[in-house]
């Protein structure tokens, strides 16, 4: 009983925390987005990230970093206390179960769609030679005009025959180097860290963070294009309306078409604002690619949290009173 009462006080607590911070982080969300309309996409698409992230993060943190060491030093045999697993406590923690499980099977789902979706592209493609390309370029038959970057830590561009017909030489070079951005900033893995963090919640909060998310990830490739040269700008421009002609109404928003830009980013605003990178109107930093959060972060994270603990016993003990207080609701 005692594990028993301890795994389903840690599923209770990860799903509530989870939840409290999601929320919070979206009311923030709502508070400041009209205000960072001044930075920089690239920037806005971190910041973003961060607050999509964060309420996951913070919340197995908060489990795994405060409730199971409080658990393991200061709760006492359940046949002492008298504490049980109820009902109440069990529909809670099942809860949380499912959230976990539902985020176990996607992931496990998307690795074998993305397997499954570079092995049928790679069946019918050829490598072709893109100038200034720094990741292989693969030429693939498929009835849209593809052009998408699979993959995550050996990631590959592909471009439909369609496209690369369409396309003038600069137009497909300035293609190529907007995927190259979402590469980049790893994209893609991303990409899927947010769908783990939405699966978690098992409520659709923060979907309003993820289509600013992927608006902001698709002008922050753009200016990661158009940063090596500007004429770059053009040369996507007329890319993006070229390929929007061809491509059918009916799969406008499809994964497929990531070129084009997922949930939110219409190729107008696109084409207006690359126009405007061109002619300087919008400035273009470098520096503002520079990835953050390096290596040594996380690892200080939890030397921090170990000296806490050390420096302030109280902590564990008062998250310890916090539990029993969350326990005794549920008896």
């Amino acid at each position: 009983m005692y594990f028993f009462l301890g795994a389903s006080i840690k599923l209770a607590f990860l799903l509530f925390a989870n939840l409290f911070a999601a929320v919070v982080a979206t009311l923030v969300w709502r508070l400041i987005s009209h205000r960072l309309q001044t930075l920089s996409p690239h920037t806005r698409a971190q910041l973003i990230f961060a607050l999509r992230v964060g309420p996951v993060l913070a919340a197995f943190v908060f489990v795994f970093g405060f409730v199971v060491p409080a658990y393991i030093l200061h709760e006492p045999d359940p046949a002492e206390s008298g504490e049980v697993v109820t009902l109440k406590l069990a529909v809670i923690a099942g809860l949380s179960c499912i959230a976990l499980l539902i985020t176990c099977i996607r992931v496990v789902r998307t690795w074998l769609i993305t397997r499954r979706l570079q092995s049928s592209w790679s069946a019918t493609a050829s490598e072709i030679e893109v100038e200034g390309a720094s990741v292989p370029v693969l030429q693939m038959e498929h009835p849209l005009p593809v052009i998408a970057v699979v993959g995550i830590f050996r990631p590959r561009i592909f471009v439909a025959r369609q496209a690369l017909d369409s396309l003038t030489t600069a137009e497909l070079k300035a293609a190529i180097a907007h995927e190259e951005g979402h590469i980049h900033f790893n994209d893609n893995l991303k990409r899927s860290v947010l769908r783990i963090a939405r699966d978690t919640l098992l409520l659709p909060i923060g979907l309003e963070m993820d289509k600013a998310w992927a608006k902001n990830i698709e002008a922050a490739a753009d200016e990661y294009a158009t940063g090596r040269e500007r004429s770059t700008a053009v040369e996507l421009a007329s890319a993006i309306v070229k390929l929007a002609r061809i491509t059918p109404a009916s799969t406008a928003s499809s994964v497929a078409l990531h070129f084009l830009g997922e949930e939110g980013s219409e190729v107008d605003d696109r084409v207006r604002r690359l126009l405007m990178l061109a002619d300087g109107t919008i400035p273009v930093d470098p520096k503002r690619f520079r990835l953050a959060a390096p290596g040594w972060v996380w690892p200080a994270a939890i030397l921090a949290l170990c000296f806490l603990h050390v420096a302030n016993p109280s902590i564990l003990l008062t998250t310890h009173n916090a539990i029993e207080r969350f326990v005794s609701v549920t008896q």
